[in-house]
């Protein structure tokens, strides 16, 4: 597909870091974008021409929906869907806020879980269309003060792996990507000011935003007949 024949792209969490070179780097691919976020400031400093930007949140499905529908309109129907958007709250399963568990499901998962329905039914309809879902290394693997964010991310495992077996028929395809540690401010979401110091003391070495980016381009880019079905991402040196 010619760079200037791309359809829309969708991307959530866009005013920063892993969202941002995602957003970044599918305008350089042709992409009209819809970029999402709670901060509109930063996703406009991107300066990336025939986008639309949408300051929501995430977890509002009406707003969510309008931004859509203003987005579609302009540009056509969605292409390719970024879920990007995230939260890493860390913390002991007795200790950490049980509004933080919450907070965590309903952004990394439940968010993902709407806004996928917003755009199925017409992929459906036009039987292509390719979905990714940063997930994580965690999903996989667990560790000490990740409980909430694990536990999300192998729920968003789980639920690429259903969404795959129901989309793979009508021609959408699914890709999960699960990087390892990136330089970005997810770890800020943590309300424990210890926690967030050693664990940013253990980021030796760590992915760059654009690294991600690159994967996600490079998949969304294959062919429509070819699905990458699950990417695990790291560091050479994160073990």
């Amino acid at each position: 597909m010619s760079a200037s024949s791309r359809g829309l792209a969708v991307v959530t969490g866009a005013s920063a870091g892993v969202g941002a070179a995602v957003a970044t780097r599918l305008h350089a691919s042709g992409h009209p974008l819809l970029l999402l976020s709670r901060r509109k400031e930063p996703m406009a400093a991107l300066g990336l021409e025939r986008a639309e930007l949408a300051a929501v949140d995430i977890k509002d499905t009406d707003a969510v929906s309008s931004a859509l529908e203003a987005a579609t309109a302009r540009f056509g129907p969605v292409e390719t869907l970024v879920h990007n958007a995230g939260v890493m709250s860390l913390g002991g399963i007795v200790d950490q806020p049980l509004d933080e568990w919450r907070s965590t499901i309903e952004v990394n998962l439940l968010a993902v879980v709407g806004l996928t329905r917003l755009v199925l039914p017409s992929m459906y309809q036009r039987q292509r269309g390719t979905i990714l879902v940063i997930s994580s290394l965690g999903a996989r693997q667990v560790f000490e003060n990740h409980a909430a964010y694990c536990a999300s991310k192998a729920a968003v495992h789980s639920l690429c792996a259903a969404l795959r077996l129901e989309a793979a028929p009508q021609g959408v395809r699914v890709v999960e990507v699960a990087p390892g540690m990136i330089r970005t401010n997810l770890v800020d979401s943590t309300s424990s000011d210890q926690l967030r110091s050693e664990y940013l003391a253990r980021r030796a070495h760590v992915l760059e935003p654009e690294d991600v980016a690159d994967v996600v381009g490079w998949a969304a880019e294959l062919p429509a007949h070819v699905s990458v079905r699950e990417l695990h991402v790291a560091h050479t040196h994160q073990q």
